[in-house]
């Protein structure tokens, strides 16, 4: 009797791996019915990957890593997506790293030998995968920061394939943890699979009690169950997307990554930090800018996920700006000169506003108060949501749209400032300033009237037009069909500029001399020697930066707004494939071929994505 039950157990045990199996591949499949796991050119992109060192972001709007692929190890863990939350509160590692560790016969591999199969993440997820081999077993790694549970969580799970698997040990080891590190670590074993579950919480209180966190989460999502909870979350969450109507089963991949970058890179705690969406994920910056934030929101808005896109308003709106209403600079002020809510630059963690300084001051920076504009009334209008400008409508009156009515000086553009950038003051007239200024406006404008106030309305329009006007006749330059990127350059050196990209998605029509202006400047000055071309940013000694990444995206954009959509899809096809190699991460721009500054870029870079295909 007792050799029935054994046998009866052991066809038990062979049917539930096999059902289990199902389960984990009908997950993966039904997350993309369109969602198509990443695995197309997966050796080429680990070779190059590995080659870069690139690193991968996990984030759930709390907690963030990083994932080393050469090293197969997580790194820098942090409880908060902020670098800092105030000026004296730096955001803290709780975690140095956390490498799994495998022995053979008591004998430690050397992770770092193994051959790649596939690496990147589950397409329009946050879980990386990495599945990896030696001579006799096979290694897949599971990370993620889960969606589905509220705070700072990571979930490391390591599955080991062997038909050797009892000559196997598999562990994972810490390195630099603080004691505010809750981690637990569950290993099971099933016929020739071997796989340890690592959950880690982070508890701002030092108390034994809270390890207590780690193992209601295991018990409430044992073994291979959050896995499959975080592939439903990510499920779900894409229902609502948003996407063209005739789309390739291979820009899936492209659309869904890039929307799940931004979801990730938006936080979520509560208070005052919700909703504020950083510029780049680790290894990138760690802080949010009023201009990158503009963008990320109009990619949401644009895909339906406008629960995401009313936080980012709210974000914005609900904290507080103003100071730098007066700066005193070589003897003159260089302040915004009314009360504004926005800030100039970028925000601390708590929503605080802050500039980087040098000896010549701080970064003025007004693109944003036009694109704010503009993602308020895109908002309005896709979500019908007028409860939302009925309850902001002073602070978007008075402390956005005044702001930027008079910051229009003498010229009849906006006054110098530090342009898209970041130059330091006394700075420029820039061209990029001053049409996203006409598009805020005219947002204003449309916004005044709803609201039936519409003295405020004319005042926008005549302020826009304004600015329309004397862009056409102070930064056209007709003879050689140039739009110059600042007004005070005199030769191409100092005023060939490729973010005037913005005047055809912002600013024209098919037939209008500017829009094609811009494209002839573009192509004229800054384009390199590729097939297809790929521009720079600046003709000013940075034509080093072989290609920046923003200025293409908007670029492809506009020509698409144009109907050149054969030239569109060739710049944004090179953008997207390279990308590939680094799991769909793009970084600000290329020196000699090679990832350059942040990376993955949001605003700058995923949003542009969402923005092309929507287009």
């Amino acid at each position: 009797m007792k050799r029935v039950i054994e046998i009866v157990w052991m066809y038990i045990r062979r049917i539930y791996k096999i059902i289990f199996v199902i389960v984990i591949l009908c997950a993966v499949v039904s997350l993309n019915a369109d969602l198509t796991k990443m695995v197309a050119d997966s050796s080429q992109m680990i070779t190059n990957a590995e080659e870069s060192r690139v690193t991968l972001p996990i984030s759930n709007g709390y907690s963030g890593a990083e994932y080393n692929i050469k090293n197969r190890s997580f790194t820098k863990f942090h409880p908060h997506l902020y670098a800092r939350y105030s000026r004296n509160r730096k955001n803290k590692q709780l975690i140095a790293a956390l490498t799994p560790v495998i022995t053979f016969k008591k004998e430690n591999i050397d992770l770092t030998h193994l051959n790649t199969s596939s690496c990147g993440y589950l397409t329009g997820t946050g879980i990386i995968e990495h599945v990896m081999s030696g001579s006799n077993f096979m290694l897949t790694q599971y990370g993620f920061c889960p969606f589905f549970k509220d705070g700072p969580f990571w979930v490391v799970l390591l599955v080991l394939e062997s038909e050797e698997i009892n000559n196997f040990a598999l562990n994972v080891k810490t390195t630099k943890k603080s004691i505010q590190a809750n981690i637990g670590k569950w290993a099971s074993q099933d016929e020739n699979k071997k796989w340890l579950y690592v959950i880690i919480s982070h508890n701002k209180t030092i108390d034994e009690r809270n390890h207590q966190d780690v193992v209601s989460f295991r018990n409430q999502w044992p073994d291979f169950q959050a896995l499959l909870q975080e592939i439903k979350w990510w499920k779900t969450w894409h229902r609502q997307t948003i996407k063209p109507a005739i789309f390739e089963r291979l820009k899936n991949k492209y659309y869904y990554q890039s929307l799940a970058l931004i979801k990730m890179a938006q936080c979520r705690e509560e208070g005052t930090p919700e909703g504020q969406i950083f510029s780049s994920l680790r290894p990138g910056s760690s802080w949010t800018y009023t201009l990158d934030q503009s963008y990320a929101t109009e990619a949401l808005i644009s895909a339906g996920h406008f629960l995401e896109a009313r936080q980012s308003l709210q974000f914005l709106l609900d904290n507080q700006g103003g100071r730098y209403k007066q700066l005193s600079l070589f003897d003159n002020n260089y302040g915004i000169g009314e009360d504004y809510i926005l800030s100039v630059s970028k925000y601390y963690g708590n929503g605080n506003e802050i500039s980087d300084s040098t000896e010549n001051g701080p970064n003025i920076e007004l693109a944003g108060f036009g694109l704010v504009l503009n993602n308020i009334g895109n908002y309005v209008k896709e979500s019908d949501d007028y409860k939302f400008l009925e309850y902001y409508w002073d602070k978007i009156r008075y402390q956005i749209a005044d702001v930027l009515i008079h910051s229009i000086d003498k010229t009849g553009l906006i006054r110098k400032e530090s342009g898209p950038w970041r130059v330091h003051l006394p700075g420029k007239h820039f061209t990029y300033t001053s049409i996203c200024a006409y598009r805020g406006l005219l947002s204003a404008n449309w916004m005044a009237t709803k609201m039936d106030d519409e003295n405020f309305a004319r005042e926008c329009e005549s302020a826009a037009q304004k600015i329309r006007k004397n862009l056409e006749q102070k930064l056209y330059l007709t003879d050689d069909n140039v739009l110059k990127g600042n007004l005070e350059g005199r030769i191409p050196e100092h005023y060939v500029d490729g973010s005037v990209v913005e005047a055809i998605n912002y600013l024209s029509s098919p037939q209008d001399n500017i829009s094609h202006a811009a494209i002839n400047t573009i192509n004229k000055y800054l384009q390199f020697n590729s097939n297809p071309p790929l521009y720079a940013n600046l003709l000013n000694g940075n034509k080093r930066f072989e290609d920046n990444l923003f200025v293409n995206m908007r670029l492809a954009i506009g020509l698409k707004k144009l109907r050149k959509h054969q030239k569109a899809e060739k710049i944004m096809n090179k953008i997207i494939k390279r990308s590939e190699k680094y799991g769909l991460a793009l970084p600000r721009y290329y020196i000699d071929h090679m990832p350059a500054g942040e990376s993955p870029m949001i605003g700058k870079g995923a949003a542009n994505i969402i923005l092309y295909y929507n287009e």
